[in-house]
């Protein structure tokens, strides 16, 4: 049960029939609960006392003052006399539904949390996800790994509320060209594209081509470490990037692009595909486009997923998805004090498309 012995005996009641209101649902979540001097006037006591009560609600994350705006309710609480559980809420927002949201829960439970999860869609329909931000920043959950849109209008406003709020936000943000300003983990895009030039000289390939896919968040990035790799070993004149056409399964122009752009090239090819779909694709056309693979033509892609949708065919610099959340997941339970701003490195996997 509740202590309020601390209270005092003249803000007990205040306190008690405030949350009585609030868990019978007569003051809704939203709404302002009276002002100070309404209460002072309601139950005949002084300013210090109503404070006193008001601020026992804010301490147990069921009532919210903001400045000029009055205090309003932001969770309602059981009717059993417990406090409210939201401080135990961990907030998972994930693209993935089940490899991801397995080993989350798994971490999130065993340290007493309780998880609750929002499946990102990968359309990036901001609405939803702003009523997922909304219940979250009115719940004051304990912590939110956000995997926030980049379609507009971003939701942007409401993550800074749930910060402000008091509950630790960490951005996943495996797309983007550029960190956040807060706490993050991300994927080491400029580390991927700098891997992928060094195993394809690795390999010995005579020209090192990077493939362009369509306009991806992350794409600048690895161009960029690409580039730098090949510029530090002297090999800029082997180098050739090229825009991957889109739907090359489905559109035979797209097809003869990439069976003349490569064909062209006299010597044996090394081909960075820095998206995973292009890469599959490609993998799957390689008799169509009269590839030799991996002898006069290597494959290699860039992968970021979970293991349950990974290439399983072509050799791929790997990011991990569920890396990513359990590094976020350990900031949060092992160093809930210690900012993070993590960087991860991708992996090679071998499949057999490279020399």
């Amino acid at each position: 049960m509740i202590q309020t012995s601390e209270l005092g005996h003249r803000s007990i009641p205040i306190y008690q029939k405030l949350r009585a209101l609030i868990a019978e649902g007569q003051i809704p979540v939203g709404e302002k609960i009276p002002t100070e001097m309404e209460l002072c006037r309601q139950h005949g006591v002084s300013r210090d006392t109503v404070r006193r009560a008001v601020k026992r609600l804010e301490a147990e994350g069921i009532l919210k003052a903001r400045a000029g705006d009055g205090t309003r309710v932001i969770f309602r609480p059981m009717h059993d006399g417990h406090p409210p559980r939201s401080s135990q809420i961990i907030a998972v927002m994930s693209p993935y539904e089940t490899s991801v949201a397995h080993s989350v829960q798994a971490q999130v439970l065993a340290k007493g949390y309780f998880p609750c999860f929002y499946f990102q869609r990968l359309d990036w329909d901001p609405e939803p996800e702003r009523q997922f931000l909304t219940q979250i920043r009115d719940r004051n959950a304990h912590a939110l790994l956000a995997y926030p849109t980049a379609k507009a209008p971003v939701n942007a406003d409401l993550l800074d509320e749930i910060r402000e709020n008091g509950t630790r936000v960490i951005e996943i943000v495996p797309y983007r060209n550029e960190a956040p300003t807060h706490e993050y983990c991300m994927f080491d895009y400029v580390r991927a594209g700098h891997m992928a030039a060094m195993t394809l000289l690795l390999s010995r390939y005579d020209h090192i081509v990077y493939g362009r896919p369509f306009e991806a968040p992350s794409s600048r990035l690895v161009e960029q470490g690409f580039r730098a790799a090949l510029e530090e070993h002297g090999a800029l004149d082997r180098f050739r990037a090229i825009d991957i056409p889109i739907n090359l399964l489905h559109r035979e122009e797209s097809q003869q692009f990439m069976r003349e752009t490569i064909g062209g090239l006299n010597g044996t090819v090394g081909l960075f595909a820095a998206w995973s779909t292009c890469a599959g694709d490609l993998f799957n056309l390689r008799e169509r486009l009269g590839w030799d693979m991996p002898g006069r033509v290597g494959l290699l892609g860039l992968e970021e997923a979970p293991r349950f949708v990974a290439l399983p065919q072509v050799d791929t610099v790997h990011f991990d998805f569920e890396e990513l959340y359990r590094q976020a997941v350990d900031a949060i339970l092992e160093t809930p004090d210690t900012p993070i701003t993590q960087l991860l490195c991708p992996t090679i996997r071998k499949k057999g498309t490279l020399a």
